[in-house]
Parts: structure tokens; C-alpha cells; sequence
């Protein structure tokens, strides 16, 4: 377990590296390179750095997005009505 965590751990920082190099070559700011992304800076800057991104919520959907699944979810399925 000890060394998948650790296999896990060096896969982010790779992923890291080759995140921030890329933005270097093409001469790019962090919040640029967020725009692109449609996240925030300390977001983008968490993925350079190496650090392991966790989602309290869906990435990438709104409000109205997650009530909407939330309030499918207590609907019966057709077969059960």
C-alpha cells in the first residue's frame, strides 16, 4: 500500500513538472494558463506544484447542473412507476 502511495505521489509530481514546463516554453503567466483552463490560479498553481487536486463537488458544473441531478436522483426510474 506503502508503495503505491508513494508510485502515486511521484506520478503528480511528474505531471507537475511537465505542467510548468510547458507553461515556461511558451513564455505564459499561471493566470493565463488558468483562463484557458476555466479554473482558478491557486487551482492551476496547486497542479504545478505537484499537490493532489480533490473536488468537494462535481468539477466543472454549476448550480443548477448539481440541483438538477440531486433532484433526479429521488425520482422512481419509469419501470417503477
Amino acid at each position: 500500500m506503502e508503495q503505491s502511495n508513494l508510485a502515486m505521489r511521484i506520478r503528480i509530481k511528474k505531471l507537475g513538472v511537465l505542467i510548468k514546463d510547458a507553461r515556461l516554453t511558451l513564455e505564459k503567466e499561471p493566470d493565463e494558463c488558468a483562463e484557458a483552463l476555466d479554473i482558478a490560479v491557486e487551482r492551476y498553481l496547486d497542479y504545478e506544484d505537484g499537490e493532489k487536486v480533490t473536488f468537494d463537488v462535481d468539477p466543472y458544473t454549476g448550480f443548477w447542473r448539481r440541483f438538477g441531478v440531486g433532484f433526479m436522483r429521488i425520482m422512481p426510474i419509469e419501470s417503477q412507476l
